[in-house]
């Protein structure tokens, strides 16, 4: 799966690619094709996806003035959502970037540099959809029920059943 979602953002218009690593980060990275990404390892994986994306932006290149955050487990990926979402802020220049799915938020997620030091500050298993929802004029949505699946696979049952969410 992770390699899905490498090889779908080395598709796309991103100009850096940071892959970010918790549990099992040495199976991972000598198992799997990262593509020459950038691997960065959050020792703290266990307090949460908070700390995981915050590994992530502080490893953003500089140059960048945004970063995409896709999950690894999420295999349904494609460029075609990574690009609508970069096409989509280019248009507004809002904070944050999502993709919709039958109406709904769902992931990968493209973050202006602008928030950072925000997203940066949460905590524990949350992402940035905490400040989108009290923040919501900062968002931009980007219909994508015909770029890509949004499930995400979370067990073992999940690889089977196709996935839970979307």
């Amino acid at each position: 799966m992770v390699e899905h979602v490498v090889a779908a953002m080395v598709a796309s218009p991103v100009d850096a690619l940071v892959v970010v690593l918790g549990h099992r980060a040495d199976e991972i990275e000598s198992s799997c094709d990262l593509q020459g990404a950038r691997v960065v390892r959050n020792p703290d994986y266990e307090t949460g996806q908070a700390s995981s994306v915050r590994a992530g932006l502080r490893s953003v290149p500089d140059m960048s003035e945004a970063a995409v955050v896709a999950l690894g487990d999420q295999p349904g990926i494609t460029p075609a959502v990574v690009t609508a979402l970069i096409e989509g802020y280019r248009r507004h220049l809002l904070p944050f970037t999502v993709p919709t799915y039958q109406g709904r938020r769902g992931n990968p997620v493209l973050i202006s540099r602008a928030v950072f030091n925000k997203v940066m500050s949460l905590d524990g298993d949350v992402g940035a959809r905490a400040i989108m929802e009290r923040q919501p004029r900062w968002v931009t949505e980007v219909p994508a029920d015909a770029l890509a699946d949004p499930r995400d696979i979370d067990t073992p049952e999940d690889l089977e059943t196709g996935g839970v969410g979307g």
